[in-house]
C-alpha cells in the first residue's frame, strides 16, 4: 500500500526498511552494529544477496550455498494425495464440496482431520492411522509388499543414527555429525519429544527377522502464515532398496500426517546438486523456493557471536554511493 514503511528491528543487531509506493518497494535499507546500506530498488546495480550475505558475515552466521528449500502447499499435498495408488472409498461429492475440501482439508477422505491441542500422544494416534493406511497400500504393490513403515522407539536409536551417518557420507560431510545414539534417545522419545522418526522395515529379511532399511526425520513447526507446519529433516533408503516406491511412500505417509493435522505447508530441503531428489519431489509437485536462504550458526559460530554480545559499536559507516548517510 502507498506510503508504508515496514520496519523489522531484531534486539540491537539490525533494522530493515522498506518504503513502499504504489506496491513497488522504491526504498531499502539496513543497518548493523557499523554499517548502513541504502538505495533505491529500481537501482539494478544493487543486489538484495549482498545485503543478506553482509548480515551474515556480521553475524558470523553462513549461508548453506547448497541448499534448496523445497515444500508442498495446501493445494499440492491434496493432489499429491490423489496420486496415491489405494482404491479410494470416499463418498461421492459435489464439486463445490471438493473445492472446499482441497482448502481445507475438512474429512478428506482418509484420515479424519484433527484439529484439537497437539500433545504427543494425539500425534502418537495421528501418526498410527496413517502408517495404517500406508502399509496397506504398500502390500498392494508388487515391488514393496515386504516392507512395512513404523514408527521409532527408544531402541532404535542407534539405528537411527547409522540412518544419519550414511546419508552424511552420501552429501559427502560425513565429519558433521556431532549427535549421539543418546542424543536420540533423549530427544526424540519420553513426554516431550522433539523430532519424530518413521522406519522402513523389511518383514521377510534373515529368516524373518525384519531389517531396517529406511528412516524419515521430520518435527513439527509452526508458521507464522501458515500455521501448524510439517517439517521433514532427512529422508533416508538404502541404495539397493531404492526404486521400488519406499521413498514415495514415506512422503505419502508425511503428506497424510501434515493434512490430518490441517498443516499449511509441508516443507524440507535437498541439496542442488542431488538431480535425482530434486527430479524425484518436483514430480510429486513441490515448489522450489528461490526466494529464501538458508543460514545457520554451528557451535563455533554461536559462542564466537555469544562473545560480542558486550560489545560496543563506535559508529556507524554508510555504504550507500547516492546518498549523503553518515
Amino acid at each position: 500500500r502507498n506510503g508504508l514503511c515496514f520496519v523489522f528491528c531484531v534486539r540491537e543487531f539490525f533494522d530493515i526498511i522498506f518504503h513502499i509506493s504504489n506496491d513497488e518497494i522504491i526504498t531499502y535499507a539496513h543497518c548493523t552494529w557499523s554499517t548502513i546500506i541504502c538505495c533505491n530498488a529500481n537501482d539494478q546495480t544493487f543486489d538484495f544477496n549482498q545485503v543478506a550475505k553482509h548480515l551474515c558475515k556480521r553475524l558470523g552466521a553462513e549461508i548453506q550455498k547448497d541448499q534448496l528449500t523445497l515444500r508442498l502447499t495446501r493445494e499440492s499435498m491434496v493432489e499429491f494425495i490423489k496420486t496415491r495408488p489405494a482404491e479410494r472409498t470416499d463418498p461421492p461429492t459435489d464439486k463445490a464440496d471438493d473445492a472446499t475440501k482441497s482448502t481445507s482439508f475438512k474429512n478428506h477422505g482418509h484420515v479424519p482431520r484433527f484439529d484439537g491441542r497437539l500433545d504427543a500422544t494425539s500425534l502418537e494416534s495421528v501418526i498410527d492411522k496413517c502408517l495404517e493406511l500406508s502399509n496397506a497400500e504398500l502390500k498392494m504393490n508388487i515391488k514393496s509388499q515386504s516392507f512395512r513403515i513404523r514408527r521409532a522407539e527408544e531402541n532404535d536409536a542407534k539405528y537411527i543414527l547409522q540412518f544419519v551417518e550414511a546419508l552424511a557420507v552420501f552429501r559427502k560431510k560425513s565429519v558433521a555429525v556431532h549427535t549421539t545414539a543418546e542424543n536420540f534417545a533423549r530427544d526424540g522419545f519420553g513426554d516431550n519429544p522433539l523430532y519424530q522418526c518413521l522406519l522402513l522395515e523389511e518383514t521377510g529379511a534373515n529368516d524373518g527377522i525384519p531389517s531396517l532399511r529406511g528412516m524419515t526425520l521430520w518435527f513439527i513447526g509452526y508458521s507464522s502464515w501458515e500455521g501448524r507446519s510439517l517439517f521433514l529433516e532427512e529422508m533416508f533408503v538404502d541404495e539397493e532398496f531404492r526404486g521400488r516406491g519406499a521413498g514415495k511412500h514415506f512422503m505419502y505417509t508425511l503428506a497424510e500426517i501434515a493434512m490430518t493435522l490441517d498443516c499449511g505447508r509441508f516443507v524440507w530441503r535437498a541439496l542442488d546438486w542431488n538431480t535425482n531428489a530434486l527430479d524425484f519431489y518436483q514430480g510429486i509437485g513441490a515448489e522450489i523456493d528461490r526466494e529464501s536462504l538458508t543460514v545457520c550458526f554451528d557451535w563455533d559460530k554461536m559462542e564466537a557471536f555469544m562473545k560480542t554480545r558486550e560489545e560496543k559499536d563506535d559508529g556507524t559507516q554508510c555504504h550507500c554511493a547516492n546518498c549523503s548517510h553518515t
